[in-house]
């Protein structure tokens, strides 16, 4: 201890937080920072990437990655530094360890869990780095020697590299040429010219162009067949973005508090439309006084400050330097500097409560994310495995199957009752009772009629339109859908001078958006024109109501309303996710089938102005794909899945994610799902001779409702605020005026009971949200508050769900001990429950790390273990580990129990449920992935014992309210499921 003297200039430490002096440096070793204790009395320093020690204070935030140095692998004979078990590594032949290189073959020295969804690659995978565009070139990629021992990728028709796997090609023959074979980009149509192509000219200087045609074209040249083949046209109509001053900002500070600040929807009903464009963050921040507290300021209060070029600056008074002058530390900036504002240029101080607000927040919109996605993911793989199910079935009892000319995958996996083939009937099997109260509708449809229902959403919305009307206006919305030529709509602006085109993105039963959005930017008109860019189905509860809203519009104005089929927009999805069990809890099973006939006539994409092109998903991975090819698709496939050129395309369209990176990659949200680069994107304008492309498909990373990516090439617009009650962030719509300028603008809808009250009161005049002065930090912690009932269950319910193969991750790498470090720890979450977050600051609700900052994975796993039994409402108690295979497989069970309704009134036969049981337990067991588990024998024991009890009388299984109460209880959380 006397040798710790020497130290006193530097810190000053209670010699009761100190464990010793660092073996390796022979610094201290305290409390408050990363160790690991060697033997009693012997500590160490956790290291950096570098395997330099770490002295920084855990508890004021060390900004380097630690690594605990026992769990080094050596060190990597590329970059020299530690590889360790948190990182990732490859084990090279001579049992050495070398780190996952970057597309820059660089080391990634990161913990796994800290690396994202950045591509990472195996060493022994890499053959070089491409000679044209610098990017690595893999195994897995087309590829080209050179005459160097260089390599050089393939390249599309626009003469970008083609990083996608050659896996993801293979189906696109002539989309890829080999880079020795191209002479340049020809300057005018950007399309490339080959060294065969005789027609072709050499400018000087490097410029080539092709051949031209009489009128002046360019005449393209096919590398195949060695002929000239097609005239590119060149696009006159380009649309204009009209972009904001400011682009959308960064999650920091504004942008949690955006929902708050953000300016006013413009109420000038005489020129309702015009050029300015709502940013997150108004222009005038003096303004923002539910987030700046003005009044006296003092050192040490966290301030904005508005720099001379404009910009604002967040920072901390550091001294008062003259009459209303301070010296300023800005923050957020590489290296801190001070900074003397001239008077009046603080802009108002900031409530340091708000700012520990913003970083749960963050860290739930990621976490909120992540669960989407794994809910979809698991969708996906449950819809991979129907067709072997249903193959199960008809092998195992082609009786059933001869008794339905459709299989089950073609009725109603909502209940399955026909209805009528032509639509044209729809409605008239159902009768309207005298105590219906809601409104009526009468054909032929009049505005007024249209504006009785309006008026009925505003003010009684859980009052349900009667099934007969919605019936009709499915019927007559399937007659008109189904009068498109193809599977691209085409709109235009509508004719009028102040004609203007409406584009929504995803609403998903949030009626409070959508009603909002037609107070705000008029209802759909001879001069409105609406695009809603798919997912209107699932998530919320008023799915329906928005669908019948939208739908009366495209009666009366058939040419100015669009929706486009979104990835809900699918019968399991709808199973999966809520849409159903909404639809028939509203209305008869047939309703459903309805429904489902709509989704398979509506438009995939959407070519606006001839310029635009408006799809859900995004792009696909056919390079260079032709929207001819894209017209030319079959849209009344069931569900959508990639097993062949065309229908992998399709699922592409509605599923795909943008990325940063160059290429095709595998996408986050399951099986068969990709993400596109830039260079996919800019290849696709090229050939289709577009100006840019409108997705919707996700919250957009900015917690606005719209979002720029690939240069502002391609838009994610997302129209429902505060999706899902959860992520407080902002909606978007497009407007695209008669001049072709396209504008977007973000909004905060009120709640739908604040709507209601509104529209009660006809004084009132509806206005997007804003949270009164003073009150946003306590607003902002409902939020936040909200967030940890919602998605920390779902959380504990997937530790839950992998508690076994967790165990057995942990134990694998932790040497027979029961703790593991906080990264080794988030590692395994990433790898197992397959949620790619940032966990470390999730993981202080979940479980506390010990003196030597360890995780107890085995006191953890206690905690979050399987529950012994669940209740099943109206059924009985099942066992826990049944309960799980059920819920995990819940669309599997539900296609099964359908096939077993003969007389589609939802009772299945006792022996009937036993065979179903016994047919999603043989697919299962034939399915490769891990978190497949079949039903075993006792498990099907147990369930037959307690329906058995349950159904006496009732003529068999009500099979629909069983299904639902699986539902329910996994919606009840913690109470049933046993999350502590």
């Amino acid at each position: 201890r006397g040798q710790l003297a020497e130290f006193d200039t530097v810190a000053s430490v209670v010699m009761a937080q100190i464990k010793g002096l660092c073996i390796a440096c022979k610094q201290p070793v305290t409390v408050f920072q990363n160790r690991e204790k060697v033997l009693d009395g012997v500590y160490r320093h956790h290291v950096n990437e570098k395997g330099e020690c770490i002295l920084a204070q855990t508890v004021t935030g060390c900004h380097q990655t630690p690594f605990v140095p026992s769990q080094s692998r050596g060190q990597c004979s590329q970059c020299n530094q530690p590889v360790t078990l948190a990182q990732l590594r490859e084990r090279q032949p001579d049992g050495s360890y070398r780190h996952y290189v970057d597309s820059r073959n660089q080391c990634v020295l990161k913990a796994a869990h800290l690396v994202g969804d950045r591509p990472t690659y195996q060493p022994l995978q890499v053959k070089g780095l491409c000679a044209n565009c610098d990017q690595l070139v893999t195994n897995d990629q087309h590829r080209q020697p050179g005459r160097d021992g260089n390599y050089f990728h393939f390249v599309d028709a626009s003469g970008q590299c083609i990083h996608t796997p050659a896996e993801l090609l293979q189906r696109c023959d002539g989309q890829r040429f080999p880079p020795m074979s191209v002479r340049g980009t020809c300057h005018q149509c950007n399309l490339l010219v080959f060294v065969d192509d005789k027609s072709a000219r050499d400018l000087g200087n490097g410029i080539v162009e092709h051949g031209k045609d009489p009128s002046g074209k360019c005449i393209l040249f096919n590398l195949e067949t060695m002929v000239p083949v097609q005239s590119a046209s060149f696009n006159t109509k380009k649309v204009e973005l009209q972009w904001a001053t400011e682009q959308p900002r960064p999650r920091r500070l504004g942008a949690s508090i955006g929902p708050q600040l953000e300016a006013q929807p413009t109420r000038d009903k005489a020129a309702p439309y015009n050029n300015r464009v709502d940013t997150l963050i108004p222009a005038d921040w003096k303004q923002a006084k539910d987030f700046f507290y003005h009044g006296p300021l003092s050192v040490g209060d966290l301030v904005v400050v508005k720099r001379s070029s404009g910009k604002l600056k967040f920072g901390k008074i550091h001294d008062k330097v003259g009459d209303d002058a301070w010296s300023v530390l800005v923050k957020f900036s590489p290296e801190p500097k001070h900074h003397s504002p001239a008077p009046g240029s603080i802009l108002g101080r900031i409530d340091p409560a708000a700012l520990a607000t913003l970083g749960q927040q963050d860290r739930w919109f990621e976490a909120s994310n992540a669960i989407e996605s794994l809910d979809e993911r698991k969708g996906l793989e449950q819809t991979e495995r129907l067709p072997k199910l249903m193959e199960v079935l008809k092998t195992n009892f082609p009786v059933r199957a001869a008794d339905e000319t459709a299989s089950s995958l073609a009725r109603s996996a909502a209940g399955g009752s026909s209805i009528a083939a032509s639509p044209n009937g729809w409605g008239d099997q159902f009768e309207v009772p005298r105590s219906y109260s809601g409104p009526e509708i009468k054909w032929p449809l009049t505005l007024d009629n249209v504006h009785e229902v309006v008026r009925h959403m505003r003010t009684r919305p859980n009052v349900a339109l009667h099934e007969r009307f919605v019936a009709q206006i499915l019927g007559k919305a399937v007659e008109l859908f189904e009068a498109l030529p193809n599977a691209v709509a085409d709109m235009s602006v509508p004719s009028p001078a102040d004609g203007k085109v409406v584009v929504l993105g995803d609403t998903h039963g949030q009626l409070q958006d959508m009603l909002f959005v037609l107070e705000e930017y008029g209802e759909p008109s001879e001069s409105t024109a609406y695009l809603v860019n798919g997912d209107v189905a699932d998530r919320g509860q008023y799915a329906v109501e928005i669908f019948v809203l939208l739908l009366l519009y495209k009666i009366l104005y058939p040419a100015n309303v669009i929706i486009n089929r979104g990835n809900h927009e699918t019968k399991t999805q709808n199973i999966h996710d809520g849409f159903a069990n909404e639809v028939n809890r509203k209305y008869p099973a047939a309703l459903f089938e309805m429904f489902f006939r709509l989704y398979k006539v509506l438009p995939v994409a959407t070519l606006l102005a001839g310029d635009v092109f408006v799809v859900h998903g995004g792009l696909s991975r056919v390079s260079c794909l032709p929207l001819s090819a894209i017209r030319n698709l079959n849209r009344g496939v069931e569900d959508v899945l990639p097993q062949s050129k065309e229908s992998e395309m399709l699922h592409d369209l509605l599923w795909s994610d943008p990325t940063d990176n160059l290429g095709c990659c595998p996408g986050k949200r399951g099986p068969g799902t990709i993400m596109f680069g830039p260079d996919v994107t800019n290849a696709f304008l090229v050939a289709n001779q577009l100006s840019f492309v409108i997705r919707s498909h996700e919250v957009p990373s900015n917690m606005s409702g719209w979002e720029a990516h690939h240069g502002g090439k391609l838009i994610t617009l997302f129209t429902a605020s505060n999706y899902c009650g959860v992520y407080n962030n902002l909606g978007g719509v497009a407007l695209l005026d008669h001049s072709h300028r396209m504008q977007f603008r973000t909004h905060m809808a009120p709640t739908l009971d604040a709507i209601v009250a509104r529209y009660a009161d006809q004084t009132q005049c509806l206005q997007s949200v804003k949270v009164p002065e003073r009150a946003g930090a306590v607003a902002l912690g409902m939020v936040i508050a909200c967030k940890d009932d919602e998605v920390l269950p779902r959380i504990k319910t997937e530790i839950m769900e992998h508690n076994d193969r967790l165990r057995e991750f942990w134990a694998r790498d932790c040497g027979g001990s029961l703790q593991v470090t906080e990264d080794v720890w988030a590692y395994g979450m990433v790898s197992v429950l397959g949620l790619n977050i940032n966990w470390t600051p999730i993981r202080e609700l979940l479980v506390e790390l010990d003196d030597d900052g360890m995780v107890n994975y085995q006191a953890f796993l206690s905690r979050y273990s399987r529950p012994s039994s669940v209740v099943l409402s109206g059924f009985g108690v099942v066992g826990g580990d049944t309960f799980a295979v059920l819920h995990r497989n819940i669309l599997l069970l539900h296609y099964a129990l359908s096939y077993f309704d003969a007389g589609d009134r939802g009772l299945v036969p006792l022996p009937g449920f036993v065979n179903a049981l016994n047919a999603v337990s043989v697919c299962l067991k034939q399915a490769t992935t891990t978190a497949a588990h079949s039903i075993s024998d006792e498990q099907l024991t147990e369930l037959v014992a307690m329906v058995e009890g349950a159904c006496k009388g009732a003529g068999g299984v009500q099979w629909r309210q069983f299904v639902q109460a699986i539902r329910d209880a996994d919606d009840k959380g913690e109470d049933v499921v046993g999350c502590n």
